[in-house]
């Protein structure tokens, strides 16, 4: 198995993934700017645009989007939400993810991740048409889960 290079999809991720795991027939990715590789499912279509470093869509209308910001990074999550970057810091949790500061959300399937204290990295899961199931946010929640950074 060949790994994941930047910008490009690769099925599944090296080494041997147990029964257990819910993401052992996912497809890797490595991100270009902010250097990081998630594991997504494999039956979402990656769907690149300007503005996002990682964009793929369910079947049934799920869009998960990451991006990578300049700005005020998580260190002092506080300033963060202060500056109106994202919503009042009463409605986040902060965790780490990946080895790395991080704000998520306890409403919505929103997080923000410190990679530098200058960079933050978005990862949002959305819907066009409706409310996302209980079965998407626990594919977000393992989706994040899944990121590695350099």
């Amino acid at each position: 198995e060949q790994p994941a290079t930047d910008g490009e999809e690769q099925p599944g991720e090296g080494g041997e993934p147990t029964a257990e795991d819910p993401t052992r027939d996912w497809k890797s990715y490595t991100g270009k700017e902010c250097r990081y590789t998630l594991k997504y499912p494999a039956d979402w279509l990656l769907a690149l645009e300007p503005g996002s470093d990682f964009r793929a869509s369910s079947s049934e209308g799920g869009v998960i989007e990451i991006s990578c910001s300049s700005g005020l990074g998580l260190q002092f999550p506080e300033e963060f939400f202060a500056n109106e970057i994202a919503a009042p810091i009463d409605r986040f949790d902060q965790t780490e993810v990946g080895g790395r500061v991080a704000m998520r959300s306890k409403t919505t399937t929103l997080a923000y991740v410190s990679i530098s204290p200058e960079v933050v990295l978005s990862v949002h899961y959305y819907r066009y048409n409706g409310d996302y199931s209980g079965e998407e946010e626990t594919e977000f929640n393992l989706l994040v889960e899944s990121l590695v950074f350099e």
